[in-house]
């Protein structure tokens, strides 16, 4: 033990919460433990926040720019290996022209 004693200091300091532990769930002393403006937070944070940025925003927009590019892979794959081959050939002039400017 590093502090003896913290968790008995922090029992007497919170005394609401010491009924809340993960084996009681939602009893009632946890329930008066979270104010109501508490409450109302966390509600609009699960239901709006959580609904608009998280849902749309971050995992939306990462989905959207996967599909987008996914979209694009599919155009440009049309199954004929001279292309495939061909744009192998571009890409290997490119570097190699590349590294001969800039020596």
């Amino acid at each position: 033990m590093r502090r003896p004693g913290t968790s008995a200091a922090l029992i007497a300091r919170f005394p609401a919460c010491t009924g809340c532990s993960s084996t009681s769930g939602t009893s009632t002393s946890c329930r008066r433990a979270v104010r109501p403006p508490d409450a109302w937070f966390g509600r609009w944070a699960q239901s709006f926040f959580e609904r608009v940025v998280v849902q749309g925003t971050i995992v939306g927009g990462a989905t959207g720019l996967v599909r987008a590019g996914s979209v694009a892979v599919r155009r440009a794959q049309s199954g004929l290996l001279r292309g495939y081959v061909a744009l192998l050939i571009l890409g290997m002039t490119g570097l190699a022209l590349y590294f001969l400017l800039q020596s």
